[in-house]
């Protein structure tokens, strides 16, 4: 469901604004580390960059995200508009697994910078994934159910404690900037993922030049 829809309209809005995707890839690199074709992780990568691109990054062309470009399309069918008006109030966040469980088809996330608990139907867990881990993803509530996005990070088990006393801090503080914080916990995660000998909690500990709490 949600993947055909949004191949569809990544197509439409790539092809349209051609300039604002190149320029965003450099920005999105910039954020979290480049990547490249060759890269074992090259798959994950993309989809997590287009699903920034399409929801999150403002188009200096428009003004707006290439979401609400799309939507203001009078060619769209309305199960299409309402698919993603639903998906225009997603919530991008770093969650931890609190339960699976499969007879219901249903994972339990709980999101680290409100602790906010979501049902989230899934069919299949995805590989590799249990209870405990923290993951950045993308939900969003359709037909009163919340679904997950194609795009799932799973952050190193070894850096549960140091991602959870982190978010702690965060919801402390009402300036903090949230999402800075997701992607900045991303670009340590693809870090490790380039340099695999390094250590996990000191990556995940150190200093980044971090600035998610704004106090500007």
């Amino acid at each position: 469901m949600f993947k055909e829809r949004f191949e569809s309209a990544i197509g439409v809005v790539s092809e349209q604004f051609p300039k604002e995707l190149t320029e965003a890839r450099k920005e999105y690199a910039a954020l979290v580390g480049e990547f490249y074709e060759q890269d074992d992780t090259f798959e994950e990568r993309i989809s997590a960059f287009l699903e920034w691109f399409f929801f999150d990054r403002i188009m200096a062309s428009t003004g707006t995200s290439p979401l609400v470009q799309y939507l203001s399309s009078a060619s769209l069918e309305e199960d299409d508009k309402v698919f993603f008006n639903e998906m225009a109030l997603s919530i991008h966040s770093v969650f931890q697994i609190k339960a699976i469980k499969p007879a219901k088809q249903t994972i339990v996330l709980q999101d680290l910078t409100d602790l906010m608990r979501y049902d989230v139907y899934e069919r299949r867990t995805p590989v590799g994934i249990e209870t405990g881990d923290i993951i950045e993803a993308r939900i969003f509530e359709h037909r009163d159910h919340f679904l997950l996005t194609d795009s799932i990070l799973m952050h190193h088990r070894l850096s549960r404690k140091t991602i959870k006393s982190m978010a702690k801090l965060l919801r402390k503080d009402p300036r903090a900037n949230h999402q800075q914080w997701v992607m900045e916990l991303a670009q340590r995660k693809w870090f490790l993922e380039r340099y695999p000998k390094s250590s996990i909690t000191e990556v995940y500990k150190g200093d980044f030049g971090s600035e998610w709490f704004n106090r500007e």
